[in-house]
């Protein structure tokens, strides 16, 4: 298991010198309150296009994209 800093670091990561604001989803564009932002990167609550039909049961992993370190799911899927 990872630290918890070398979670964040992996998690936020951009470029070396910048990392993500902690009210993104890691490898998201934006804000968490930005729906088509979030939706891309990670399985939450409100995403609307879950393949189960079932927004509580955990997601297949790799389906949303990868932030910036190739990394998939550091964000969502399941509740912590």
């Amino acid at each position: 298991m990872p630290t918890e800093a070398e979670w964040e670091y992996a998690a936020r990561y951009i470029d070396g010198t910048t990392f993500n604001a902690t009210t993104y989803a890691s490898g998201a564009t934006a804000d968490t309150t930005n729906f088509t932002a979030t939706n891309l990167v990670a399985w939450f609550g409100n995403s609307l296009t879950v393949p189960t039909g079932n927004t509580t049961s955990t997601q297949p992993v790799g389906t949303k994209a990868a932030n910036t370190l190739g990394i998939f799911d550091m964000s969502g899927n399941v509740s912590e």
